[in-house]
């Protein structure tokens, strides 16, 4: 399976279950992935550009690389986002 595959099947895993537990070769994956676009980003989240354009703009949320005028984003970034965003319900 390509590396982009793999990544973003292991994001796909967390966005659905963010209990999902990574193991030694999801985390070498994502440290081995190339640079995330903003579709990718968007896409992976369930947001829209315009969200990730308006996060940029405010300074919040999500680590972003500029290089020239391209926006990028890390895998690991993306993965930190997903793993921040976490709620534990207190069960009773």
């Amino acid at each position: 399976m390509r590396l982009n595959t793999q990544l973003s099947t292991i994001l796909q895993r967390l966005s659905d279950n963010p209990e999902y537990d990574l193991s030694p070769s999801d985390m070498d994956v994502i440290t081995r992935s190339s640079l995330m676009t903003e579709t990718d980003v968007a896409n992976c989240l369930a947001v829209s550009k315009e969200q990730l354009r308006k996060w940029r703009r405010l300074g919040i949320q999500l680590a972003y690389v500029k290089i020239g005028t391209n926006i990028r984003y890390t895998p690991l970034d993306v993965l930190q986002k997903i793993q921040s965003s976490k709620i534990h319900p207190i069960t009773a």
